[in-house]
């Protein structure tokens, strides 16, 4: 039970790759990849038997969490003591090695632990410093799809044997839930970090950059009921990693997104400060409008055909909601200012006619073909002004702001039909 004394065994099963026959599992991801700049920390000499945690620090430290392997051992990772006994029924219960690190890790004599323990530990070092990351027990995927995380440059962090020998369970027993336990002295930690056709490589706490036969990687990954944990940034409430809970935005950006008018921008991110660009703004109103196809010709020069906002730009057009420059642009990538998204809502509206509203102090500097837009927006509670009685025409508007005032419409739109 004490993986130190395997050492030996496992330096000369790194000597040569192994090389088993079989046909390596399929992957949707591509022939092979490497991460790049994975950084290796070793167990030895103070974690004799933290090979797990150690490959979870690992990891840590290649998203830029610098923590010490032995601080994720002696204070994030659930431990429980050794204690095993007989129960009524005969069996020999004990830890439940899936939820704690069995024993010591700073000691010969420590066991072993499962992936919802390193997940424990990693959410623990997260949340006591305040970080928008967790780990995500992904226990149950099959290698193809380990592979295709590594294809996006995701570490995973898997449980395997020392030197990739066939496992042989040499102690077992049940958890005080009655779940079946077993471990040998060759059960081992490591990360995934690389894969080809017919190999794998490893980051490993005791060996450094390994490499082995994928298909005995398979096999042994198999026989560690496929555990494996990757970390990855957290998701709010609203879906996205870059939208907390409380927002002023936030209620309106869950609103569009689930409506179906606006979308992120790209690994689980909304971007609330990022720039509302005019071809945006077209793609949200032609999806308002059911996405209806334009029946006239494109007529603006820089919007070419292949780009995803073209229809939705020919279609505004169309519509009369949104015009050009006048000299053939349509100024697709140019944010979108504040007059500019009230006037295209206004006209979307059907131009409807509202009582004057109060004057803000920036009044002369609204454009005319604005004017009784911003008058109607007002009076709707679509769009309020800012500090200093300001409405500020010309300045751009967040993707954040569109939201709220796509919520704002939305929401007036609805109550004005209701009345009908």
């Amino acid at each position: 039970m004490r993986k130190a004394k395997r050492f030996a065994v496992f330096m000369l099963a790194i000597v040569c790759t192994l090389a088993e026959p079989g046909v390596p599992a399929s992957s949707k991801a591509g022939d092979s990849h490497t991460i790049s700049g994975f950084p290796v920390i070793y167990q030895m000499p103070e974690l004799p038997t933290g090979c797990e945690v150690t490959a979870l620090t690992m990891a840590m430290h290649y998203y830029g969490y610098n923590v010490g392997k032995t601080t994720m051992a002696g204070r994030y990772l659930p431990i429980a003591s050794p204690e095993f006994y007989y129960g009524s029924d005969g069996r020999l219960y004990g830890p439940d090695m899936d939820n704690y690190f069995v024993g010591d890790p700073f000691t010969e004599w420590g066991y072993i632990c499962g992936a919802p323990a390193l997940c424990t530990a990693a959410d623990r070092y997260f949340k006591a410093n305040k970080v928008r990351m967790r780990a995500k027990d992904l226990t149950g995927s099959s290698p193809s799809e380990l592979y295709a995380l590594v294809e996006q440059d995701i570490p995973v962090v898997v449980l395997v044997t020392i030197g990739m020998v066939n496992r042989y369970p040499e102690f077992s027993w049940y958890s005080p839930s009655g779940k079946h336990m077993s471990m040998s002295s060759d059960d081992h930690g490591a990360v995934l970090i690389g894969y080809t056709p017919t190999t794998v490589t490893l980051a490993d706490p005791l060996a450094g950059r390994v490499t082995y036969s994928r298909y005995q990687f398979e096999s042994v990954f198999k026989s560690r009921g496929l555990q494996c944990v990757i970390l990855e940034e957290a998701v709010y409430k609203s879906g996205y990693t870059d939208v907390p809970d409380g927002q002023w935005y936030t209620d309106s950006v869950v609103y569009c997104r689930d409506n179906g008018l606006m979308s992120g921008t790209g690994d689980k991110q909304f971007s609330p400060g990022g720039t509302m660009t005019r071809s945006m703004l077209a793609s949200v109103l032609h999806r308002v409008a059911g996405e209806p196809e334009a029946a006239v010709q494109n007529p603006f020069t820089d919007v070419s055909p292949g780009q995803w906002y073209a229809q939705s730009v020919v279609w505004a057009y169309e519509a009369g909601v949104m015009e050009g420059y006048g000299d053939g642009r349509f100024g697709a990538k140019d944010p979108v200012t504040r007059e500019q998204v009230i006037a295209t809502l206004w006209r979307y509206e059907g131009e409807p006619e509202a009582p004057a509203a109060p004057d803000f102090d920036d009044e002369g500097n609204i454009s005319e073909y604005a004017a009784a837009a911003v008058d109607w927006a007002r009076d709707k509670g679509i769009i309020s002004g800012k500090s200093g009685n300001l409405f500020d025409p010309g300045s751009s508007m967040t993707r954040a702001e569109i939201a709220v005032v796509l919520k704002n419409y939305m929401e007036q739109r609805v109550e004005s039909n209701a009345g009908l």
